[in-house]
Formats: structure tokens, sequence, C-alpha cells
């Protein structure tokens, strides 16, 4: 038998961006089923609608020729690779816990039954949370891992 439950599919995450689909990496854009646009307003990520594929690929393809227009060579330095292999596997056993542990949580205190009180005690964890994985993750390159990281500390936002 397969449990029926509330779907939470206004928070299954995105990429944040901005209007024009720009994220927080330098010439790196995000729109479509990849994207968290905002357009339909919060707790939605709605970015396969035909307002996402109309106004943000515009919007998108106008910014990002004006970027390649103004822009030097990349000259960033890009940094080495890690291995996999590298990792302390008890450091990513620690986030993936607490990972698992805040999808519970929120589904308690910010899903589709919520409360203000509710939302201060969620943000309250999260904040905990942020600190103890600030610890926890040490020297950690797992894609996975730092990418559980990077959305656990962006929640604070």
């Amino acid at each position: 038998m397969i449990p029926v439950v509330p779907a939470a599919h206004y928070q299954c995450g995105g990429i944040l961006t901005d209007v024009n689909g720009r994220t927080d990496l330098k010439r790196l854009y995000a729109i479509g089923e990849v994207a968290f646009t905002g357009l339909h307003g919060a707790n939605r990520l709605a970015s396969n609608s035909l307002l996402e594929a109309v106004v943000m690929a515009a919007n998108a393809a106008r910014c990002s020729l004006q970027d390649i227009a103004t822009s030097s060579k990349f000259t960033d330095p890009i940094p080495a690779w890690s291995s996999p292999s590298e990792v302390n596997a008890r450091r990513a056993s620690q986030i993936n816990a607490h990972w698992r542990s805040l999808r519970g949580e929120m589904m308690s205190y910010a899903g589709i039954v919520r409360t203000e009180a509710g939302l201060e005690d969620i943000l309250q964890l999260i904040m905990k949370r942020k600190k103890l994985l600030k610890i926890i993750i040490g020297s950690i390159v797992l894609p996975v891992i730092l990418l559980n990281y990077a959305i656990l500390s962006s929640m604070q936002n």
C-alpha cells in the first residue's frame, strides 16, 4: 500500500534567480524546470509555465548577451577538484542526518498548515543547524553534501 500525504510540490526547490534569470554565480543563468523565479508568488516552484518559457527566456537571453558583450574572457581561477574518495564518511553521514531531520521539521512547521509561532520555531532550528553544519562541513568536497549544505544555509535568508 502506498501512503497518500499532502504534497509539498511548492517547496521542491529550484535555483533562486532574479527577474532576468541571473543566479548568485557570475555569468550563470537558470530558467524553466531548474529555476525558482518567484514569478508566481511565494512558496511556488511553478517554473515550467508558459510565463517562464516566454518571459524568463527572453530576459535571460537579453541579459546574457549584454554580459558577453561587456565582459572580458573568463579569468576566474578554477579550484582543484577533490575526489569523493577523499571525503570523511562520518561527516557526510552527520550532514545527511541533519538534512533528513530538517525535511520532517519543515513539513511540520512550515507546510501547508502553519502558524506564525511554528515559522519562528523552524527559523530558529534552521539557524541552529546552520551553525552546526559550519562545524561539521570542514573541508568536505562532495557535490550532493555541499548542495544540501547550501540549501540549508540559504533557508535562513
